[in-house]
């Protein structure tokens, strides 16, 4: 009797330690790989925020951190979908374009 409810108790600890796990913010890390096909060298911006620089003929990768743009929460018996909305641009540092 006495395993047992050791068994018990800490079959309930790892219920609410697993359960606490799945609530609270949530981030990702992303990588980017931009390729540079054009003549000049480009600036590659996510969200109006420089990146980097990319030679002629060249590619590099970028890790970006994203964070949640939603609640990491149940609603309504749903398991939550992280979203993140971004905008990447690149431009050519010679010509401005």
């Amino acid at each position: 009797m006495r395993l047992f409810s050791g068994f018990l108790a800490g079959s309930l600890l790892l219920l609410i330690s697993a359960g606490v796990g799945c609530t609270g913010k949530y981030a990702s890390d992303f990588s980017v790989l931009v390729l540079n096909r054009v003549a000049n060298q480009i600036e590659a911006s996510l969200n109006g925020q420089v990146l980097g620089r990319v030679d002629a003929g060249k590619s590099a990768t970028f890790t970006v951190t994203l964070a949640e743009s939603n609640a990491n929460i149940f609603s309504n018996g749903v398991a939550p979908t992280p979203q993140a909305n971004v905008t990447l641009t690149a431009k050519d540092t010679r010509t401005g374009a």
